[in-house]
């Protein structure tokens, strides 16, 4: 122990020989350029916030005009992180440039885009949310992309919701069946069980042979 303690004094008396390069190493890092932080993706993650911030108070006028910039912003956005953040803005107006915003996010290469963008749809519980939900279930190769449109179309209260979920429970995967099931029951009211036959009678009698509508074209190009 005496051995312990000479050591620490020993370390004690290093570090206050050594001054200011003893500190820590964030005491020593150089002021941040406000003009190269401009430039990044963070001030453009921080400023799309704003943007959020200012549609929750927003007339639909003026939701438009900054939904308006939102897309165009979107239109070349090399940076995913951004592009959630903008997609996540447009779920708080329901103005069609904000629609044209989540279109775009369903086909983006970056799953959380897609993700949010589905979040999005079930919450808008609009006359296409369901056939344009139903598509990304049946056709896009993430499972977590799928799984967040499953759960989306659970809260889409038409037909169509129960119709794409009933096709989509011919998928051997068992997290996205047991997805599947829990929407169908709050999608439809209805309540099979885990009866993935009967879920699919109940589905086609519905609409009998009604596939989903297609997906809409992508609104804009996304340049990387």
């Amino acid at each position: 122990m005496p051995n312990l303690c000479k050591l620490a004094i020993l370390g004690g008396a290093l570090l206050l020989a050594s001054g200011c390069g003893g500190w820590p190493w964030w005491e020593k890092r150089e002021p941040i350029d406000p003009a190269l932080y401009a430039q990044s993706g963070a001030y453009r993650v921080e400023q799309t916030r704003a943007t959020a911030d200012l549609l929750k108070k927003a007339s639909l006028e003026e939701q438009t005009n900054l939904c308006a910039k939102l897309a165009q912003q979107m239109q070349n956005e090399s940076d995913p992180l951004v592009r959630l953040e903008i997609v996540k803005a447009a779920t708080l107006s329901s103005c069609p440039q904000a629609v044209a915003i989540l279109y775009g996010g369903l086909k983006d290469p970056y799953q959380d885009v897609r993700i949010a963008s589905c979040k999005a749809y079930g919450k808008r519980n609009a006359a296409d949310a369901a056939h344009v939900l139903g598509e990304v279930l049946a056709s896009d190769l993430s499972i977590d992309v799928r799984l967040a449109a499953a759960k989306a179309l659970g809260d889409v209260k038409d037909p169509s919701a129960v119709i794409s979920l009933g096709v989509a429970l011919d998928d051997t995967n068992p997290a996205l069946r047991y997805r599947i099931t829990e929407s169908l029951k709050t999608s439809s009211g209805k309540d099979f069980g885990d009866n993935v036959p009967q879920w699919q009678q109940y589905a086609r009698s519905l609409s009998p042979g009604a596939p989903p509508a297609p997906i809409a074209e992508h609104p804009y190009p996304l340049n990387r």
